[in-house]
């Protein structure tokens, strides 16, 4: 009897150990269980926006419009069910990093757009100078934190999450010049409206050392100012300060 039942034993323990990783073995299950899982994840972050449905922007669109953008977002979505909240975290990073990358090749009103955000960002930031101007100076950087991309504004959140989905493509994107002559005008323009004297806003305007308060007074003036003055002088402009 103590001999069967070892036997017994043996064989329940062979049973149940070769059922695990007979599940293993199997990579397609593996591979469709981990894709309806991120399908699930990035149903739910899109759903989160309450634009996007309005606007006609879904999973399915997402998936058809821009697949760089939807296999990103597999990668960052494929969490364990419990931990939805940081997956959505996570995209939004994913998003932001993108977003960042693209918008100064992006048509003119679409920087345009951008800047109005941006320059509501840093009057939002104003109180945190060094928060203000580490926004201003690397936004991807400043936004790959999740309190940071938590406190960005949701109408923000959805238009870099639209720009991603209806502009992310295999595109060739062109290196954008970082280098833009600024006219005698605008300056003294910005001067006035940024209350930040000559010497300073040109240090500023220069990348010499400046004070984070006086990046953050100077660049959100100057944000504000860009959308108002003529395409044809802003659009030279513009793209190097995004």
């Amino acid at each position: 009897w103590i001999g069967l039942a070892i036997f017994a034993l043996s064989m329940l323990s062979q049973i149940v150990g070769d059922d695990q990783p007979g599940i293993d073995r199997n990579p397609a299950a593996l591979a469709a269980l981990e894709a309806a899982n991120a399908d699930k994840h990035i149903a739910s972050f899109i759903a989160s926006f309450p634009k996007a449905a309005a606007d006609g922007r879904s999973l399915e669109t997402l998936r058809a419009r821009s697949p760089k953008s939807f296999s990103t977002l597999q990668r960052s979505a494929n969490m364990p069910e419990s931990l939805t909240e940081e997956a959505g975290r996570a995209m939004m990073r994913d998003i932001a990093d993108t977003y960042y990358l693209v918008i100064d090749n992006l048509p003119y009103e679409a920087q345009v757009a951008d800047a109005r955000f941006r320059a509501a960002e840093i009057g939002r930031l104003r109180e945190q100078p060094q928060a203000c101007a580490d926004f201003i100076r690397n936004p991807r950087i400043f936004l790959r934190q999740s309190r940071n991309i938590d406190n960005i504004s949701p109408d923000y959140r959805y238009r870099m999450f639209s720009v991603v989905h209806d502009e992310y493509d295999d595109r060739e994107w062109p290196l954008v010049h970082k280098q833009a002559t600024i006219p005698g005008d605008v300056i003294g323009k910005l001067i006035k409206r940024s209350g930040v004297p000559e010497q300073r806003v040109r240090d500023v305007l220069s990348g010499r050392s400046a004070s984070e308060a006086d990046i953050c007074r100077t660049i959100g003036s100057f944000y504000e100012l860009l959308t108002e003055i003529p395409a044809m002088e802003a659009g030279k402009i513009l793209p190097a300060f995004l």
